[in-house]
C-alpha cells in the first residue's frame, strides 16, 4: 500500500531511481548509519540520547504524513514502541531506531 501510494504520479524512471536509491541507503552501512544517526538527532528533541514515546509518535507522524497516510493511533504507535523496544527499557536507542529505519525502507 505505501509503496502504490508513492507511485502515484511518478515515471517508470523516477520509480527506478527511488528504488535504487532505497537500496543504495540499505546496503551501504555508512550511509545507512548516517541517516539513522540525523534521523536519531532530529527526534530525539530533549538531547537526552533516546527517544521516548511522545518523541516516536512524532517521528512517525512525520514519516507516515510525507507519504501522505494517517499516522498510527496511540495504540498502534505503543505496538510500534514495544516491538522496536528490544531491551525493553522504554526507550528506543540508535541501534533501535535502525532497526525501525530499515524496517521502514524496505517497506
Amino acid at each position: 500500500l505505501c509503496h502504490l501510494q508513492l507511485m502515484e504520479g511518478l515515471t517508470k524512471e523516477d520509480i527506478q531511481l527511488e528504488a535504487e536509491n532505497l537500496e543504495f541507503i540499505l546496503n551501504d552501512k555508512g550511509t545507512l548509519n548516517g541517516v539513522v544517526s540525523q534521523t536519531f538527532a532530529e527526534f530525539d528533541k530533549d538531547k537526552n540520547g533516546y527517544i521516548d514515546f511522545e518523541e516516536l509518535q512524532t517521528f512517525l507522524g512525520s514519516v507516515y504524513g510525507a507519504i501522505h497516510l494517517k499516522p498510527p493511533t496511540k495504540e498502534e504507535a505503543l505496538k510500534i514502541f514495544s516491538e522496536i523496544d528490544e531491551n525493553k527499557n522504554n526507550k528506543i536507542e540508535p541501534e533501535e531506531l535502525r532497526t525501525l529505519v530499515v524496517k521502514m525502507l524496505k517497506m
